[in-house]
């Protein structure tokens, strides 16, 4: 009775332990590989990102500096615009912080994954 259950174990065990190491076992029937993927002639391309630089500078500076005028909590400030390929600059003053932070969000909206350059000031109050 032991020696069957020993080749029983031994014959179940050997397939087992070669599946593992990645080899075929003796006596069991050839395995299939993996399906694979078909090759495509060219590379995917994905579409240009739209949030990128696609807009020209003068435009972004024009979009932001009309944004700016729009606004009506920002009718009392001075705010300019300056944009190039790589960042837009905003410099001027505003009465307070409310005003600040509507200013660097408008520009930051509008950037055109430009870097926004805060250089706006607070008024100081009398």
């Amino acid at each position: 009775m032991r020696l069957a259950v020993g080749t029983l174990i031994l014959s179940l065990a050997v397939p087992l332990c070669a599946q593992q190491q990645g080899k075929q076992p003796s006596g069991a029937p050839p395995s299939n590989p993996p399906p694979t993927l078909p090759q495509t002639e060219q590379p995917q391309t994905m579409p240009p990102d739209r949030t990128t630089q696609s807009t020209s500078s003068s435009d972004v500076q024009k979009q932001i500096q009309s944004a700016l005028s729009a606004e009506s909590t920002l009718r009392s400030s001075n705010v300019s615009v300056q944009a190039d390929d790589k960042s837009v600059t905003l410099t001027g003053t505003v009465e307070n912080e409310q005003q600040h932070v509507q200013a660097v969000r408008i520009a930051q909206a509008s950037a055109s994954g430009r870097q926004v350059v805060d250089k706006v000031q607070i008024q100081k109050q009398p």
